[in-house]
C-alpha cells in the first residue's frame, strides 16, 4: 500500500480521547515532580509542587478545548465517516503542539527561570513536533493494525454464522408517522431493511413489490422506536441507525469497527462500538 493511500485509511474518531487526556494530564506533572528536568531541581519555592501540578491543569484544559470546542465547530471533519489515519496523526501532533505552547506560556508566567521569548518558543515547538512524529506514527499504526485485525476477525466469524440463521416470518406491521401525523407509512416487518436518522428526518428503507424503496418522514428515531419494538429482528446498531438483522447479507470490517451489508442495497450500515457485542450475539445461530 502506498503511503498516500495508507494515510487515507479509515481510523476511529475520538478513540479513547478522554482516557488519553486524563492520562497525559496526570503523567506530565508526575514526571516533572519525579525528575524535575529543565532546571526545575534548582528552583526553590514552598509552592513548588503545587506550581508543577499546574502543568496537569494546563494540559487538561488545552486538550479538552481541542476535544470539545474544535470538534463542535468542525463536526463534519471530525465525524467517524471522514476520519482517517492521516487526520488522526495531524490531530495528535496539533494537540501536542498546543499543549507544549500552553505549558511554555504557563512556565514563563509562574517560574522565574524562564522568560517568554518568541524565538525560543518557536525552536521549542519545532523540536517538540519533530520528536513527537515518530511516537505518534508508531502509536497510530499499532492501534490501526490491532483494531483492523480484531474487526476483520469479527466480520469473518459473523459471515460464517449468517448462512445458518433460521429466519421466522414476521408479518406484523410497523407504522411510521410524521410529527404532525399527516404522513404515515406502514410496512410489514419482513419488508423493512433499515432506518436512518438524517437531521430532522427519518429515511425509511424497505422492499415494495420486490424493489428497494426509500421514504422520508419528519420525525426522530426516539419517536419511531415504539413502532419498531413490535419486531425483535429490528435492532439499534448506531445512534443514527436501526437495522433488520434478518436482512443482513454480509459483514465487512475495518479499523473503525464492522459494517452491515443489507439486502437490495449497496448501503453499508455502521455498527457503533457500544453495539458491537450485541449485534454479534444476535447474529449467532444460537440466539435464534
Amino acid at each position: 500500500m502506498k503511503i498516500k493511500e495508507y494515510f487515507k485509511q479509515p481510523y476511529p474518531a475520538n478513540d479513547n480521547a478522554w482516557k488519553n487526556i486524563a492520562f497525559i494530564s496526570v503523567f506530565i506533572p508526575v514526571f516533572l515532580i519525579m525528575f524535575q528536568p529543565f532546571g526545575m531541581s534548582l528552583y526553590e519555592n514552598k509552592y513548588k509542587a503545587l506550581k508543577i501540578l499546574g502543568y496537569g491543569g494546563v494540559t487538561f484544559v488545552v486538550a479538552a478545548i481541542n476535544q470539545i470546542l474544535l470538534q463542535y465547530i468542525f463536526k463534519k471533519t471530525f465525524s467517524e465517516s471522514n476520519w482517517t489515519i492521516g487526520k488522526n496523526m495531524l490531530g495528535m501532533l496539533y494537540t501536542i503542539f498546543t499543549i507544549g505552547l500552553g505549558n511554555y506560556i504557563y512556565t514563563s508566567l509562574v517560574f522565574s527561570f524562564l522568560q517568554f521569548d518568541i524565538s525560543q518558543i518557536v525552536i521549542f515547538q519545532i523540536v517538540t513536533l519533530m520528536v513527537a512524529v515518530i511516537p505518534v506514527g508508531l502509536i497510530t499504526t499499532l492501534r490501526y493494525n490491532t483494531l483492523l485485525a480484531k474487526n476483520l476477525k469479527i466480520a469473518r466469524e459473523i459471515n460464517i454464522q449468517l448462512p445458518n440463521q433460521k429466519l421466522v416470518p414476521d408479518i406484523r406491521m410497523i407504522r411510521f408517522s410524521s410529527e404532525n401525523e399527516k404522513d404515515i407509512i406502514e410496512i410489514a416487518a419482513n419488508d423493512f431493511l433499515y432506518i436512518e436518522s438524517n437531521g430532522n428526518y427519518l429515511e425509511i428503507n424497505y422492499i415494495e413489490e420486490g424493489k428497494l424503496k426509500t421514504s422520508s418522514v419528519r420525525s426522530t428515531l426516539k419517536r419511531a422506536e415504539a413502532s419498531m419494538s413490535v419486531s425483535t429482528s429490528i435492532v439499534k446498531c448506531h445512534r443514527a441507525f436501526y437495522v433488520n438483522i434478518n436482512k443482513i447479507k454480509k459483514v465487512n470490517g475495518n479499523s473503525q469497527g464492522y459494517k452491515l451489508c443489507i439486502e437490495h442495497t449497496e448501503k453499508e450500515i455502521p455498527v457503533a462500538r457500544n453495539y458491537s457485542k450485541t449485534i454479534k450475539e444476535l447474529l449467532s445461530p444460537s440466539s435464534k
